[in-house]
């Protein structure tokens, strides 16, 4: 009997991937514009020690407008399918890409919904924020995003 359950051990432990190797695998099949956002963000994830699997997250650009509840996005997660849509020609794919593409991680791997709060300039206090952050903010205050983000 305790061979028997070294033996299934055994082979559990040595054909597993670790998540890094699954994640370098799924990071394949994503396409060039969004690698670089997408390895980055799993980087961050590991700064603050968050495990995330992009299980076979799929990304892709919308050439069409792009509506989440009646509301005009510059980017969409499709939670059924495991996938999210980028407007191609939308204002935040050409000026803030690596916070738009963080906002719809952020929905997909670490299912966050949309955070509107604001601080008393006016300024949105989470990336996660249905309006979007510019690159400079999230430049500006980048620690905080992210610790707000991955916490």
């Amino acid at each position: 009997m305790r061979l028997l359950i070294y033996f299934i051990v055994l082979v559990i432990v040595t054909s597993c991937k670790s998540l890094d190797e699954r994640n370098e695998r799924d990071l394949e099949d994503i396409s060039q514009e969004f690698r670089p956002y997408v390895r980055q963000f799993l980087d961050d994830a590991k700064e603050y020690n968050k495990n995330v699997a992009l299980r076979k997250l799929q990304i892709e650009f919308s050439t069409s407008e792009l509506y989440s509840d009646g509301i005009k996005c510059n980017g969409v997660y499709y939670r059924h399918e495991h996938k999210i849509l980028i407007y191609q020609h939308g204002k935040f794919w050409q000026k803030s890409p690596k916070s738009l593409i963080y906002h719809e991680l952020g929905h997909a791997l670490l299912n966050k919904e949309h955070n509107n709060d604001h601080d008393k300039y006016h300024q949105p206090e989470s990336i996660m924020n249905l309006t979007g952050i510019t690159d400079y903010a999230f430049e500006q205050w980048e620690y905080e995003y992210l610790q707000e983000l991955f916490n």
